[in-house]
Parts: C-alpha cells; structure tokens; sequence
C-alpha cells in the first residue's frame, strides 16, 4: 500500500519520504484522478487497500446491523469493506460507542440496536429461582455423569 507519514524506509530516489509527500500532496493527487490515467490507477489501489477510519467503521458496522444485528466475536463472516473483523472491533470500541452515544447520532443508532437486542434476549429469557437451581444441581450430581450413545459402563456397545 501507499506508506504513512510513519514511514520513514520508504523514500524516492531523491531521498524525499513517501508517506511524508504523499500525506503533503493527497488532495492535489486526488484532483488529478480523472485527467491522469496513472493517477487514477494509483487512486483506486490506494482506496482498496487503506484502513477505514473509526468514523467510516461505524457508518459501516451501522448498516450492517440494521440488517443482521451484532455480529459476535467468533462471526469472521461479518466485516468491514477493509477486511477487519466487526465483532473484534464492536468488543473493542463499544465502550467507546456508549461515550459518544449523546453527542453521535451514529453512535446514539448503534447502541439503540444493540440495547434493544439485549432487551429482547433478557426479556425471553425464563430467570430461574436459586431454589430451583440448587434443586437441579442436586439432581445433576445425584444422577452422576451421563452415558454417552452407543456406551455402557465406559465400554463401546
């Protein structure tokens, strides 16, 4: 991809940084797409290679949960246009989503989703007594380990 202003290895044969002069001259680079070939051809692979911006990932990650609600953690099928994994990147930033939710209409959808999503779970969820509880734990440890299919006493049937 097209270096970062971090980049300090990556230089032009006249010793000039990447990063630095592509950071310094981006928008003049951008306004040259349509009437340089070149240019735009330089353009479209840097516009599918770069990383999404926080901002950009929450209108993304918006638009995907409307649809499909909150991506888990272990759902790689779920991401970004940049590749990243959307439910690493919700555990990650939800807290920070929360923060901004009064001030971010963006922010302020996203966490409306993902509350009401809780609500519904908890709300369908039967909460069972501790008495219960105890009550089936007991059972549990009384009845001892279940026998597998196809086994009886530990020995294949």
């Amino acid at each position: 991809g097209i270096p970062t202003r971090a980049n300090i290895s990556a230089k032009f044969s006249d010793d000039t940084k990447m990063g630095m002069w592509w950071s310094d001259n981006k928008k003049k680079i951008e306004a040259m797409r349509d009437i340089d070939p070149i240019v735009g051809e330089i353009m479209t692979i840097y516009e599918s290679k770069r990383t999404l911006t926080f901002e950009e990932k929450m209108q993304e990650f918006l638009e995907y949960i409307r649809e499909n609600g909150i991506p888990t953690k272990s759902n790689t099928s779920a991401k970004f246009s940049d590749g990243a994994i959307m439910g690493s990147w919700w555990r990650v930033q939800k807290k920070k989503i929360e923060a901004m939710r009064e001030t971010d209409s963006i922010a302020g959808e996203i966490m409306a989703i993902y509350e009401s999503k809780k609500k519904r779970v908890k709300e369908t969820k039967k909460e069972v007594p501790n008495e219960q509880k105890l009550e089936e734990a007991a059972k549990k440890i009384i009845e001892g380990k279940p026998k597998e299919k196809g086994k009886e006493n530990g020995k294949k049937l």
